[in-house]
């Protein structure tokens, strides 16, 4: 029989329970959002009632709204359909009521929030894609729209419609004159293609319409008529702003006597959108930034054109801009990269896009010397965060220059240079920064595209010499019109300012240096491992027992093959369909290393440099996953990981390995802290 515990142990055993309970367990690791903010937009809206309350839609289909003037945002629970909100209507005297105009396979509708975008009910016309809206500021509830089967009319915010004017016409745009709400102006398609767009007035709230005298027309005009605007310093003055659509120029025609004759003021292809400020001065938005007019959009400072970048405007491709009616100083332009805010009437422009998280990351590194800057290609600019992704500065623009689409290499002794490849539409080119990231330099390698009509140049991979880190190593596939394709692998001593050809290795994705001790340089191709030693002399296959297929055409160039740096003969492969392998003999042979990823695509494999046991692979649409010594499979590592918008982009600290870095297609990037 068990003796009874003594008063001095059932203390014991008791405290032990209790302090078992207390003790928090311990906690996963946890992915926090770490991003640069920011988005490209397609809709902008300021409340007339409480300009402080501004609202953002994204290309992605987000919906963001500040309350505080732009300087913060906070993402609405949109219910939106996958559509892409292209316009966005606040109604005049309640800042919650939002209209949003979509697009989805051509079909515009119309979609209503009646508190400030957390859910939605479709309204509109139903009659045909609706192409414009006009909220009445006199009379509640009153809106009229635009679309295929004529004007639309509705009294009750958008519930019922009837039929106002122009049925069975093509009406593209309607407007209301702020200075008197019996006078509309609207554009309607002729009756054929042929005959060109009329502009129609009404001075009595809509009942008649009679047509406006237009005067030259310029060759080739698009007849879509994007917007109407009234001057609100000007009474009678308004503007039409046309196109642009793919090829065509944006073209702008003005009245001054409420629409009764048109004149043509200018085609520009660099102008995008029209805002006239209270102050009588007009706005553009335009491919490069903003430009001003103060003479009724005769001229234009700058001049309206693409080539010319002011150092005070936006850099950035705008699409939308507002004036603020009750402080004409303050403007909001939206862009590809988000919004950005004037508040000295345009003279100068910053971002306010804190709380907007939808850029798309491409690239993400992290330098492995010096402070631990972390570099993000995210949507047309460069990124860098000196504090682990808690703030980030834009650095450089692809408007400013050259900049890579794809970070490959940091040199280890000066983390102040970068290596990365960009696109300049026609082919694949070798960019470089020594100033971490806020300036970069084409490098040539000898292959462009230049006027070939069928060309194609791509750099999958670029490689540093650990040894010596000015010597760069490209591999380089090229495609010309009457040549033909062919692999080329070059090596700069000179940190690529000059190249020297080397045996290439047919069908190149990623380039890896072994041991230092015998200067092996490895490389991966869709059909294997080879080896090359001394380096780009010659290629030798190794790589026994790997899948037949590697990567697959959907696959980008990433890092799948890894060596472990504290035991140089360990590499690792990742396949495109059965996951991880595993060579322990320097690359002659491989084994599946795959329990938990048998059938996944991996796209990137990273190793700990300080702790071999630590092992991650990236799944596009699966997201992070880490080697369980213990279970001696893979588990996934996503908590707090947007796993479904997660493209494969992955990134170790070298300086802190514990700490991952991933970028999201539309949700920014994420940090994993230990």
């Amino acid at each position: 029989m068990q003796s009874p515990m003594r008063p001095s142990q059932v203390f014991a055993v008791l405290l032990l329970i209790l302090l078992s309970i207390a003790a928090p367990a311990s906690a996963a690791p946890h992915w926090v959002q770490a991003t640069p903010f920011g988005g490209d937009l397609s809709a902008l809206a300021q409340a007339p009632s409480s300009p402080q309350t501004l609202y953002a839609a994204t290309v992605s289909g987000r919906l963001f709204r500040s309350l505080d003037g732009g300087a913060t945002w906070g993402e609405r629970q949109s219910g939106l359909p996958a559509a892409v909100i292209v316009d966005l209507s606040v109604d005049p005297q309640d800042p919650r009521t939002v209209f949003a105009r979509t697009s989805s396979t051509g079909q515009e509708a119309v979609l209503r929030s009646r508190n400030g975008g957390l859910s939605w009910t479709p309204v509109g016309p139903g009659f045909g894609p609706t192409l414009s809206l006009a909220l009445d500021d006199d009379a509640p509830g009153v809106l009229y729209a635009a679309a295929y089967g004529g004007l639309y009319r509705s009294a009750d915010f958008g519930d019922t419609w009837a039929v106002s004017a122009f049925a069975g016409s093509v009406v593209y745009a309607v407007a209301i004159d702020p200075h008197d709400s019996n006078t509309f102006l609207a554009a309607v398609a002729g009756s054929s293609s042929s005959d060109p767009t009329a502009f129609w007035r009404s001075t009595d709230h809509g009942a008649t319409w009679a047509a406006a005298t237009v005067g030259e027309t310029p060759p080739g005009l698009s007849p879509v008529v994007q917007r109407i605007v009234f001057d609100p310093a000007r009474t009678g003055t308004a503007y039409a702003f046309l196109g642009p659509q793919i090829g065509e120029l944006g073209t702008v025609f003005r009245t001054t006597d409420d629409g009764a004759t048109w004149s043509f003021l200018a085609s520009t292809p660099g102008l995008r959108d029209l805002a006239p400020s209270p102050d009588g001065t007009l706005f553009a938005a335009a491919s490069y930034g903003v430009a001003r007019s103060n003479d009724l959009g005769e001229t234009w400072t700058p001049p309206l054109t693409v080539a010319l970048r002011p150092a005070n405007a936006p850099r950035d491709v705008l699409s939308r801009l507002l004036v603020t009616p009750s402080s004409p100083e303050i403007l909001f332009a939206a862009g590809t990269e988000g919004i950005w805010k004037s508040t000295d009437g345009g003279g100068s422009w910053a971002l306010s896009n804190q709380g907007i998280d939808t850029l798309t990351v491409i690239s993400l590194a992290v330098a492995p010397t010096g402070p631990s800057n972390v570099v993000a290609v995210a949507g047309n600019d460069i990124f860098r965060s000196a504090d682990h992704g808690v703030t980030w500065s834009r650095v450089h623009s692809i408007l400013d220059g050259p900049q890579p689409d794809r970070i490959d290499a940091f040199d280890p002794r000066n983390a102040q240079t970068i290596y990365g490849v960009g696109f300049d539409g026609l082919a694949d080119y070798l960019a470089k920064s020594t100033d971490g990231g806020s300036s970069w330099q084409r490098l040539s390698t000898g292959f462009s595209c230049g006027g070939d009509s069928i060309c194609e140049v791509d750099i999958p991979t670029v490689a540093l010499d650990p040894l010596t880190p000015d010597t760069v190593y490209a591999g380089i596939f090229t495609f010309f019109h009457f040549q033909g394709a062919s692999d080329h692998l070059l090596r700069s001593p000179n940190g690529g300012a000059t190249w020297k050809a080397l045996t290439p290795l047919k069908g190149v994705q990623e380039l890896a240096f072994g041991p230092r001790q015998d200067k092996a340089l490895y490389g991966l191709t869709c059909k294997g491992v080879f080896k090359s030693a001394p380096t780009g002399a010659s290629w030798h296959r190794v790589g026994s027992g790997l899948p037949a297929a590697l990567c697959s055409n959907n696959t980008s160039p990433r890092w799948r093959l890894a060596i472990d740096p504290s035991a140089p003969q360990t590499l690792y492969v990742g396949t495109a369909a059965q996951g991880v392998f595993r060579s322990a003999d320097g690359g002659a042979t491989f084994h599946s290393f795959n329990r938990g990823l048998e059938t996944a695509d991996v796209t990137i494999v990273l190793v700990d440099p300080t702790n071999p046991a630590h092992l991650y692979a990236a799944v596009t649409g699966k997201g992070v996953w880490q080697w369980d010594v213990s279970l001696r499979r893979w588990t996934p590592l996503n908590t707090g990981l947007p796993v479904w918008d997660f493209d494969g982009v992955l990134a170790l600290d070298p300086q802190h390995p514990s700490t991952l870095y991933a970028g999201t297609l539309t949700h920014g990037a994420f940090r994993l802290d230990p």
